[in-house]
């Protein structure tokens, strides 16, 4: 995951994520220690997180952030679940593993 900061600016990360769950369970764990590390203050966390928002490796990301798909006020009538994956030009999209979250004192708009 990569962590900026810059002159009071807002706490932006960007991360993706192995394939695999218990990997995964590992790497959010890590994400956790770093947010709760960092000074207080607007959060952004991004990226291809590769699970489910409902798998157990996403309780900690979920347990910090909202998720801004979520938080949106009127998701787009072309993909109302923000579908992700697979990214194919052949087929639509069937899950969703890429996210944006938001700290709770982030504003979501479309």
């Amino acid at each position: 995951m990569s962590l900026a900061r810059e002159h009071g600016a807002d706490i932006i990360g960007n991360t993706h994520l192995h394939t695999t769950a218990a990997d995964r369970l590992l790497q959010t764990a890590d994400i956790a220690g770093v947010i709760d590390a960092a000074p207080e203050g607007p959060r952004i966390l991004t990226g291809d997180f590769n699970a489910r928002a409902t798998a157990a490796e996403m309780q900690p990301i979920y347990s910090r952030f909202l998720d801004s798909w979520l938080e949106a006020p009127a998701p787009t009538a072309e993909n109302p679940g923000g579908l992700t994956s697979p990214a194919r030009l052949s087929s639509n999209p069937t899950s969703r593993i890429d996210y944006v979250f938001v700290s709770p004192d982030v504003e979501v708009s479309v």
